[in-house]
């Protein structure tokens, strides 16, 4: 079972960079945009060449647990839109039970502008409902049945869930997995982290930049 943010990848094949910069983008820059850009943004790619596919770190996770043989489900929040439906049809598609509540914002979405000559790639991420999850929409019976849970450190920005789902985890003898994310979450949430990795956390996730943050 992974918890994480609910996120619709949509990869946008450009002729140029122009619409970068007129978006006043750095080529190459992972932009976290508000729910006014993320609509200029909408809008401006209708009619491109794009894809959409099912992402976000949990769930990228739990789908290949899904397609190794695992039984898996994956806990998230979309918004009340086709986004979020392309997002839950990816993981029933994977064989995932999906636990998907719907929030008041639009379905969170990572727009990849990929641009010549080299597939250069320019993002442009909102995070939309999946920014509404709340620790008190959880409960043991999400969880039942369930050997590991895994959560995304990126759920941080979502004050309490990460250790709601963890306690539940806890008391129904779950062994927890945890991916820190980014150094920026661990910077962020110090104190959350290191609790969480002392108090639940069996199995801990992190690259060299994000270490060292934790241990700094």
């Amino acid at each position: 079972l992974a918890i994480g943010n609910a996120i619709t990848d949509i990869p946008v094949l450009l002729p140029d960079d122009s619409l970068i910069k007129e978006l006043d983008f750095l080529l190459g820059s992972m932009n976290h945009v508000d729910a006014g850009m993320a609509a200029k943004v909408w809008e401006k790619i209708q009619g491109c060449r794009v894809q959409y596919i099912q992402g976000g770190s949990a769930a990228n996770t739990v789908v290949a647990a899904a397609q190794l043989g695992m039984k898996c489900g994956f806990i998230g929040k979309i918004g009340n839109d086709s986004v979020g439906e392309v997002f839950r049809r990816g993981l029933e598609d994977e064989r995932v039970e999906c636990t998907l509540f719907t929030g008041s914002r639009p379905s969170g979405r990572a727009v990849a502008f990929i641009t010549p000559p080299n597939g250069e790639r320019t993002f442009a991420t909102y995070l939309g409902a999946a920014l509404e999850q709340r620790p008190e929409e959880l409960d043991e019976r999400m969880f039942s049945g369930y050997d590991y849970l895994h959560v995304e450190g990126y759920l941080l920005q979502c004050p309490g869930v990460v250790e709601r789902a963890m306690e539940i985890a806890e008391g129904l003898g779950m062994k927890i997995s945890f991916d820190m994310g980014s150094c920026g979450i661990v910077k962020r949430y110090r104190e959350i982290v290191h609790r969480a990795v002392s108090r639940y956390a069996d199995i801990v996730f992190a690259n060299e930049l994000e270490a060292l943050e934790f241990a700094s």
